[in-house]
């Protein structure tokens, strides 16, 4: 197995977060400690479904995307359409479309998500205001039909990405378990014009992967199609370096 089939099982973020997050001191931050100061709930995901694409792009773009001081790790990105199944504190079937960044705070390795588009304000809310992912709505359609799935995610009738997967051959996942740090900017700007930011904070949570249960190559085409606040023509797709169909719990 490729290694990179290893880093999607390590990375995927259908993950429990820890029972604490840790905020790191940067530039600009209005408060910020090197301990953990809040409680998370732990979410419990089962058998959530997840489509991936992997793709080379500019590395000066993923410069732009990552906030320092995280630095971004080689030229390679990834986007992930998933259909998530929370079954703790509570049952939620929600989709969820997802930009994802490999980086290192320091000595730790991570992965940052510079926007994540969801179709459930339940799933927005929580991630968002306590940990500081910037979700965002969307409406997210798949459309499958044996081996070939469509997927689109719009905003205000405007589809913004449009991938294509043709599901390939079966592999064999690697089943073993794995935590790892997801990094977030926490952003809430003031009411007040030229006022810094009410919070401008680096969140460090702490994610558990129990496996992955199925996989499966797949060919993949994506393509998108920028708006004012989404101008998503600026992530170049150089080339398409693995793509796939995921089922796993966490």
């Amino acid at each position: 197995m490729k290694p990179i089939y290893s880093f999607i099982i390590i990375s995927l973020v259908l993950l429990i977060l820890a029972p604490h997050a840790g905020a790191q001191t940067f530039d600009g931050t209005n408060f910020s400690s090197d301990q953990p100061f809040f409680k998370v709930a732990p979410y419990e995901f089962d058998k959530s479904e997840q489509y991936f694409i992997f793709f080379k792009t500019d590395s000066l773009v993923m410069r732009e995307l990552v906030p320092e001081p995280l630095t971004p790790l080689g030229d390679e990105m990834s986007l992930f359409f998933a259909k998530h199944h929370l079954v703790s504190p509570f049952k939620l079937d929600y989709h969820e479309v997802y930009f994802l960044i490999p980086v290192r705070f320091g000595d730790t390795k991570g992965t940052y998500m510079p926007v994540l588009y969801l179709d459930n304000a339940a799933g927005i809310i929580p991630g968002r205001e306590i940990v500081g992912y910037n979700k965002v709505g969307g409406d997210i359609h798949f459309a499958e039909a044996g081996k070939n799935v469509n997927i689109t995610l719009a905003q205000n009738d405007t589809v913004l990405i449009r991938a294509e997967f043709k599901i390939g051959i079966k592999l064999s996942p690697d089943r073993a378990s794995g935590d790892g740090w997801s990094f977030n900017l926490k952003y809430i700007p003031s009411a007040l014009e030229d006022t810094e930011a009410e919070v401008k904070q680096l969140v460090r949570a702490k994610y558990t992967d129990k496996g992955v249960e199925k996989l499966r190559f797949a060919k993949a085409d994506l393509k998108f199609t920028p708006t004012h606040l989404n101008p998503l023509d600026k992530i170049p797709v150089i080339r398409i370096t693995q793509s796939g169909y995921i089922v796993g719990s966490s």
